[in-house]
């Protein structure tokens, strides 16, 4: 038997939302000549992204094999997130810093809490979550994933 997995992030869900913000920009002339510089201010308004995947992973094993390894994710996630850095949230949440940007004086270190939710019926499903005692962010993200054990037998290569 081959198994394959489909991951989709369903249409028209904004991943990333991001709040206005304040921008300071900086205008400068030689630093020679007199060091002129000009701050502005400007208020932007929000920014979102947005991102919608499909792909599909074949794996050779059956699906009780890989359906108990998802099910144990806490023996893996975190190896799996790497070089992002893990803490657990409960059971079944983690709370993933992606790493240091920044640019123009701004300064981001995003991170995001995940809940991994049990499956239903070889669907897998991972959710935004907050993380507790974090303080409010300059972003917000809404995470949702999807991922479907699905078994096809060896010989055609098609999904039953």
């Amino acid at each position: 038997m081959r198994l394959q997995m489909t991951q989709e992030f369903p249409p028209g869900q904004p991943t990333v939302l991001s709040k206005s913000y304040n921008l300071k920009t900086v205008e400068s002339a030689s630093a020679r000549d007199g060091c002129y510089y000009t701050v502005t201010e400007k208020h932007l308004p929000p920014a979102q992204f947005q991102s919608h995947f499909t792909g599909c992973m074949e794996l050779y094993a059956d699906t009780q094999t890989v359906a108990r390894y998802l099910d144990t994710h806490r023996s893996w996630f975190c190896r799996c997130a790497h070089p992002m850095k893990v803490k657990f949230l409960g059971e079944r949440g983690y709370d993933l810093a992606i790493g240091r940007f920044g640019a123009f004086g701004y300064n981001v270190e995003p991170s995001i809490g995940l809940e991994l939710l049990p499956q239903d019926q070889g669907i897998y499903r991972i959710r935004t979550i907050p993380v507790p005692g974090q303080e409010a962010q300059a972003y917000q993200v809404d995470f949702q994933s999807e991922l479907r054990l699905v078994t096809a037998p060896a010989e055609t290569g098609k999904l039953s």
